[in-house]
């Protein structure tokens, strides 16, 4: 059942489109930590990163640096980045 009063969209909607993107990635956090892991999906403003493994703890609000893994197993540049999910 709908209600036509609501825009069932409203809370789907994003700033900018994803793109379905599976690379493989490596998160160098500030504090130390490093995870490595894959993308799901990237788009304008951000990536969603999922580890292998999670260190214990919250990480909301963790700053550190994002590198795509390439074919060669070398990392690229890195791209400064803030987890807040």
């Amino acid at each position: 059942m709908s209600d036509d009063s609501t825009d069932s969209n409203a809370t789907n909607q994003r700033e900018w489109d994803r793109l379905s993107v599976r690379r493989r990635m490596l998160l160098e956090l500030d504090s130390g930590d490093i995870l490595i892991g894959h993308s799901e999906d990237v788009s304008l403003r951000g990536v969603l990163f999922r580890p292998d493994m999670l260190p214990p703890g919250s990480m909301l609000g963790a700053a550190g640096t994002l590198f795509l893994v390439g074919g060669d197993g070398q990392p690229s540049s890195g791209y400064p980045c803030r987890l807040v999910r």
